[in-house]
């Protein structure tokens, strides 16, 4: 192990054993572009290590989880880092979950392996959770907006045909919202 990175970074094996636990083959790790060293002193000089986490920054996905591209394969920053780190791959279906709740960090200490439920658990433990409900319009299917609905109870001397044409809704929606039927919640 060199120096680049603080000792117990890389697991048993280093990093040639976290190259061939992230599916790389025998002839993908025999080019000298792929030699363990190389890897790991191009990988490292796009972590900037923090007292909390090691922040990729390098390519970055849209959600703020860092991309690496290790031969032609593309891979998740916070993947290979877990990865090289304990020596065992990750399976399908398998997550890289943060401790930290930050995607960019690559800090092995605040990673753990995980599936889809583990890593949506920890993420309600945490409260992290936002649930918007699908009703109004919050529901991708809805006409109306809640203007819509307060201009509609406002006007009852407009015709429900009237109105349902102009908003491009039925009658009998106009009718529902208009007794407080549909779209209760709104005042």
């Amino acid at each position: 192990m060199n120096n680049l990175v603080p000792a117990g970074f890389a697991g048993p094996g280093g990093w040639a054993a976290g190259l061939r636990a992230l599916g790389l083959t025998p002839a993908e790790l025999s080019s000298p572009r792929l030699a363990p060293e190389r890897v790991e002193r191009r990988f490292m000089k796009m972590v900037r290590m923090t007292p909390a986490c090691w922040e990729w920054s390098g390519a970055r996905t849209a959600r703020g989880y860092g991309r690496v591209r290790i031969g032609r394969r593309e891979f998740g920053a916070h993947r290979v880092a877990l990865v090289v780190a304990t020596g065992k791959p990750l399976g399908d279906g398998a997550h890289a979950c943060h401790a930290c709740d930050t995607p960019p960090c690559v800090n092995p200490g605040h990673l753990f392996h995980g599936d889809a439920k583990v890593n949506a658990l920890d993420m309600i433990s945490k409260g992290r959770r936002v649930i918007t409900p699908c009703v109004g319009e919050n529901n991708g299917q809805s006409k109306l907006t809640e203007a819509d609905v307060r201009w509609m109870r406002a006007h009852p001397e407009v015709d429900h045909s009237s109105v349902a044409s102009a908003l491009g809704v039925s009658v009998s929606l106009v009718r529902q919202v208009r007794r407080g039927v549909g779209w209760r919640w709104v005042a």
